[in-house]
């Protein structure tokens, strides 16, 4: 007696994998929703390693009921995470306004600004070559330039 082949039409043979729930809930809602449902769309499956229903593939009523559970827990996980990372900040925010921190940027390096000053005056290197020498990009050599 042969043993029934699965109705490949049924289950997918490609998944989209992600380590945990909490990775997704980093989009918004609507960014979380177009994923989704790009995922149904190419009959895709989502993975999820921290989250074992996910990893399993049945078919019939089991897979559909499976299916169903997942997408539910994927959704109800992803909302919690959303809402504790949500939270997080807000509390990282009022820490930092409460503390009277205010970030204050990265200063100039004079000393390089002033060298690509010097070596531009020379007119005898190009701007790669200067950003090479002074150790910086080309879009610093660019800007320090424009500064005058």
């Amino acid at each position: 007696m042969a043993t029934p082949v699965p109705d490949s039409s049924k289950l997918a043979s490609d998944i989209v994998g992600a380590v945990h729930v909490d990775r997704l809930s980093r989009l918004s809602q609507d960014d979380f929703a177009i994923l989704k449902q790009r995922i149904k769309d190419k009959g895709l499956r989502l993975v999820v390693a921290d989250l074992p229903t996910t990893h399993t593939v049945s078919e019939g009523m089991t897979g559909d009921i499976l299916r169903v559970i997942n997408h539910m827990l994927i959704d109800l996980l992803a909302t919690m995470a959303k809402l504790d990372n949500d939270k997080r900040r807000e509390r990282i925010k009022q820490g930092l306004a409460n503390s009277g921190y205010k970030p204050t940027g990265k200063k100039p390096n004079t000393t390089k600004h002033n060298r690509i000053r010097e070596l531009d005056s020379q007119n005898n290197m190009t701007k790669e070559e200067i950003a090479k020498a002074v150790g910086v990009g080309v879009a610093t050599v660019y800007r320090v330039l424009k500064q005058g």
